[in-house]
This record gives C-alpha cells, sequence and structure tokens, in this order.
C-alpha cells in the first residue's frame, strides 16, 4: 500500500511501525485523508446529535453531504487534505 511504502523509508526498507497521533485517527480511517482538526469537528457534531447512525463516514458523506459548519465550512473540510508520500514524491522534497 502506499501508506506502507511512505513508511518503509524511515527504517532503511523495512516496514516500522509509527506512533500515531490519538487525535489523527479520523484523518487515517478517511479514505480521502481530509485534515484530522476539520474532521474532528464533524465527528464532534454527529456525537452531540447523538451518533444519529452507526456509521460516522456515512452519516458525514452520504446523509450530510451539503452539512456546513460555523466552526468549519464543508469546503474548507473536502479541500484540506494530507499526502502521504511515496518515495518518490518524498525525493521531490529532500533538502
Amino acid at each position: 500500500s502506499d501508506e506502507r511504502e511512505a513508511f518503509s523509508g524511515l527504517s532503511g526498507g523495512r516496514y516500522m511501525c509509527v506512533r500515531l497521533d490519538r487525535r489523527c485517527w479520523l484523518e487515517v480511517e478517511d479514505t480521502r485523508h481530509r485534515y484530522a482538526k476539520n474532521l474532528r469537528r464533524y465527528h464532534y457534531e454527529w456525537i452531540r446529535l447523538g451518533r444519529p447512525t452507526l456509521n460516522f463516514w456515512h452519516w458525514l458523506d452520504e446523509e450530510n453531504k451539503d452539512l456546513t459548519l460555523a466552526t468549519c465550512s464543508r469546503d474548507k473540510l473536502e479541500t484540506e487534505n494530507v499526502r502521504y508520500c511515496n518515495s518518490s514524491d518524498r525525493r521531490k522534497y529532500a533538502l
């Protein structure tokens, strides 16, 4: 996978375990890799509403695709993404 390749360079070509900041789990779980801080705002809203569906992602992307929050617009949620770089991508950014 891209993630495996992205982390392989950190250990000289061997895959290694990377400690994940607990605030970023939504970003990692999201297939679109939207920015964790923005996702958390929508996740808090889902919780505030009493978890109206069993699946947060379905609630966010299917049932409420036009939902926008005062603290984070839908446009901001959709456009601010994290890019996980593979080895060739990393070379472009090497110092």
